[in-house]
């Protein structure tokens, strides 16, 4: 059984950068893409348009486990995807090869530059 999703109203605000649109996107739509009904790619679309895809938690970890957890309350689906994305930037980031830096380096770039 799965724990209801909490509404947006309920989420605590901790100090995280997370904008109350995207919690209340991501809340909104939870349920919808739990139950298949619609794909994940809105809530990671909100996530993006919020800038939040570019973080690897190195610039400030307290604020980054803040903004996860208010991912997570809203949408706990996007918040694991978020989460893997996460960690894979900054393994990418700590080990990678010079290429792959420079690969993720532009994909921020294209990313800076697509963002609204």
């Amino acid at each position: 059984m799965r724990a209801p999703h909490l509404p947006a109203a309920v989420i605590p605000d901790i100090g995280g950068p997370v904008p109350s649109w995207v919690k209340d996107r991501l809340s909104a739509a939870a349920g919808p893409e739990d139950r298949g009904e619609q794909p994940i790619a809105r809530s990671i679309d909100f996530l993006f348009q919020a800038g939040l895809l570019r973080e690897d938690g190195s610039a400030d970890p307290v604020r980054t486990a803040s903004a996860l957890m208010q991912v997570g309350a809203a949408n706990l689906s996007a918040g694991r995807l978020w989460e893997g994305h996460i960690n894979a930037l900054r393994l990418i980031r700590l080990y990678g090869t010079p290429s792959l830096k420079r690969d993720v380096n532009q994909w921020n770039a294209l990313l800076r530059d697509l963002a609204p």
